[in-house]
């Protein structure tokens, strides 16, 4: 199996949801004067590139640490889906094959919006599954999915519609 690290370096400072706190990486205990090194991390557990457990938008959802390791690993395939910038991702836009599909864990979209990565244009404008495409991807066997986006609803989503209708069919959702 090839494994792909496609997480962003936690960073003081970093690019996050509007509201949530950036995280701050300071250094800690130095070689020079301590004799060992740390660093000091605050940061939320929504900073860069992370899972969101059911626990997160469903009041009865586990945390990440009651679901069993298995759940966190398999093999990916990729949607390209860079030409839904500015609209909804529907499900004629994800374009993978049955057979990949049913070979599948995870599911990750391409948009390539991680471009704007540390950016505040990065916060707003990205593309987002539509209520029908996420439903459908409840029913297809997977153990989550993955988006190159700050999140899979928008950033001025009242009742996070998406992430609901993912937790709520058991997938995971890996952002950023």
């Amino acid at each position: 199996m090839n494994v792909v690290d496609l997480g962003h370096p936690i960073t003081d400072g970093m690019v996050v949801f509007p509201g949530d706190v950036a995280p701050s990486v300071k250094p800690g205990a130095a070689m020079e004067t301590d004799g060992w090194r740390t660093t000091l991390v605050y940061m939320s557990s929504h900073a860069g590139t992370h899972i969101d457990a059911p626990a997160h938008m469903l009041a009865d959802g586990k945390y990440l640490d009651e679901m069993p390791c298995e759940k966190f690993f398999g093999c990916a395939i990729v949607a390209d889906v860079r030409g839904n910038v500015d609209r909804k991702i529907e499900v004629d836009d994800i374009k993978v094959s049955r057979e990949d599909m049913e070979c599948a864990d995870f599911l990750l979209f391409r948009s390539d919006w991680c471009a704007k990565w540390d950016t505040e244009e990065y916060k707003t404008g990205y593309p987002t599954l539509s209520a029908e495409a996420a439903e459908w991807l409840t029913r297809q066997n997977l153990k989550g999915i993955g988006v190159d986006t700050l999140s899979v609803d928008t950033v001025d989503s009242s009742d996070c519609e998406i992430h609901k209708i993912l937790l709520r069919g058991g997938l995971l959702i890996i952002e950023n």
